[in-house]
């Protein structure tokens, strides 16, 4: 809301409490959707303390790493009506499919002109890349791409593989996506090595196939590689299910400090680890705020 990062910041609920700092902002209520490590490394000062089973629930549940590997293609490679594939082994879980017209895509994170430049979205956030988060990769700076995508016997064309998608004004989009050990694992590598090996991950599956099909590493053009756990204001990917820790979330849920205080965000969704989840704490957040000052009004009415 106020366009700082929530670190360093102090949170006071006092009546007492004057500032002469230009950053000083006085509120009757404060919603907080920062990522449980953010809390966890007491990044956010509470003053008083967060009430001890608050503390405890946001020390508990875990928070894995999580990593992304946008690719984008010059032909759609992968069978028609595929829009997800799941990996049992290979250096990441699962892949995303997308495919959408250049022209109508200014803002998308590989738009053509977007790849190599500081536009798009991944460009409004090089003020936060200062510890690797996003890694732009090209074709020409993966060493032995050429060799590994050799034409095979098939004189199959790339660019004509799926004609209803084809042709210069779309983008042919995979994205990549791992978490937890597996991430952990993937993030060992430097962005020019992940991408070489998941594109060598999606060649074996499509050379399985079919002896017809298209090789990913000959249709690549370029690629992002997002690490969540560096981005220094998330660290991580989403919350994970604890051992004995059913009540923690809702907990989390519950206003503090005469409900001036409400956590919101996945971690707070007894159906956690999703944009829905944040989404619906966001609605239950603020409804709770309005009730809270609904009454406040009420009662300094009488």
């Amino acid at each position: 809301m106020c366009s700082v990062p929530a670190t360093g910041m102090v949170i006071r609920f006092r009546r007492d409490c004057t500032e002469d700092d230009e950053s000083y902002i006085e509120c009757d209520y404060v919603i907080m959707t920062v990522p449980l490590t953010v809390l966890q490394k007491r990044a956010i000062t509470f003053e008083p303390a967060l009430p001890r089973q608050v503390q405890h629930a946001v020390d508990s549940l875990p928070m894995y790493s999580a990593i992304k590997v946008y690719l984008r293609f010059k032909a759609h490679f992968w069978p028609a009506g595929v829009n997800f594939i799941y990996s049992c082994q290979g250096v990441l879980s699962q892949y995303w499919a997308n495919c959408r017209p250049r022209s109508n895509d200014p803002a998308t994170i590989l738009n053509a002109d977007a790849i190599s430049g500081d536009c798009g979205l991944f460009g409004l956030l090089d003020d936060t890349n200062r510890d690797g988060f996003v890694q732009r990769v090209s074709r020409s700076d993966i060493l032995g791409l050429n060799r590994m995508s050799r034409p095979s016997s098939s004189s199959h064309n790339c660019q004509s593989c799926c004609s209803q998608h084809d042709g210069a004004d779309m983008v042919h989009l995979l994205c990549g996506f791992a978490t937890a050990e597996v991430a952990d694992l993937a993030c060992e590598h430097d962005a020019k090595t992940l991408v070489l090996k998941a594109l060598a991950q999606l060649d074996e599956m499509t050379r399985s196939s079919s002896d017809t099909m298209t090789l990913a590493s000959s249709c690549f053009e370029a690629a992002l590689v997002c690490d969540w756990t560096k981005h220094p204001y998330v660290m991580g990917g989403y919350s994970a299910p604890a051992v004995g820790g059913v009540e923690f979330r809702p907990i989390l849920s519950q206003p503090v400090f005469n409900d001036r205080l409400v956590f919101a965000g996945e971690a707070t969704n007894v159906q956690p680890s999703s944009v829905q989840a944040a989404v619906e704490t966001g609605i239950r957040a603020a409804t709770a705020v309005l009730h809270s000052a609904t009454r406040s009004d009420q009662y300094q009415s009488r």
